[in-house]
């Protein structure tokens, strides 16, 4: 790889134009002070953050402000959202209200019916996200951006590109993908065949117990590929036996 970086400049930006550049110029900033704390000595997320940004029609360094890479997932905050969204001309309009317990995004797209997302706090009860210290510092601003994470995403699928909401991504993995609270609790040192034991138990009355203590026992790297399927079950909880029986086995099948 040559040291030598070729760059074009675009809008008081520094802008790379190929993959040589884009590695260099991913380098270079890892080791700079003044980029995101999240960035810094990671000149692969900044790669990654600087490419999805290109696409979105960002120049790098502002793609390392609004994106964010969570659990291996580059994500756009909210407010760079509601930016790229009212910059792209497809938007006639977008207003917000709230109270202490609900949020609502209504967006109109050019020559479009308008639309409506709503979140609310028992929906973030049951999803799990209260034992997020965000959402109790912040209840309100969490529950903005989750209904317009919702409106945008849904209304301008083609602008956003279909990229991740970064309010919503590090709720999954702040809350370890909505398990919760007591799968975190330490425990005494794992019986080696309670796998056996719980995996026997697939086909008798499975609870969330079961559940639980099958999740407590995977490695911290089999919890990480966990995370796509739990997302799914954030109310799994309140399954039925059958359900859980199911759920379990799909646990099992993931991979260490």
């Amino acid at each position: 790889m040559s040291d030598k970086l070729a760059v074009t400049k675009v809008n008081m930006g520094i802008i790379p134009t190929t993959f040589n550049e884009v590695m260099a110029f991913s380098e270079t900033l890892s080791k700079s002070g003044i980029i995101p704390k999240n960035f810094q000595d990671k000149p692969n997320d900044i790669f990654v953050a600087i490419n999805w940004g290109l696409t979105l029609g960002l120049p790098p360094v502002q793609a390392l402000n609004g994106i964010a890479v969570i659990n291996g997932k580059p994500s756009i905050f909210g407010d760079l959202a509601m930016a790229l969204v009212r910059a792209s001309g497809k938007c006639e309009y977008v207003k917000e209200t709230q109270t202490d317990s609900m949020a609502t995004c209504i967006v109109k797209r050019v020559g479009e019916d308008e639309q409506s997302k709503t979140f609310t706090m028992d929906e973030a009860r049951k999803a799990g996200l209260l034992s997020n210290p965000t959402w109790n510092k912040y209840p309100k601003r969490m529950l903005q951006m989750r209904a317009r994470a919702f409106a945008l995403r849904d209304v301008f699928a083609d602008v956003l590109l279909g990229i991740s909401i970064a309010e919503e991504q590090q709720d999954i993995v702040d809350t370890e993908v909505a398990v919760p609270a007591e799968i975190k609790e330490e425990q005494a040192p794992i019986d080696p065949l309670a796998n056996d034991i719980v995996e026997a138990e697939v086909t008798e009355q499975v609870t969330v117990e079961i559940v639980t203590n099958y999740y407590k026992q995977c490695s911290k790297e089999k919890k990480s590929k966990l995370a796509e399927l739990m997302a799914k079950h954030t109310d799994w909880r309140g399954y039925s036996p059958d359900n859980l029986a199911s759920l379990l086995v799909e646990m099992q099948n993931v991979a260490d």
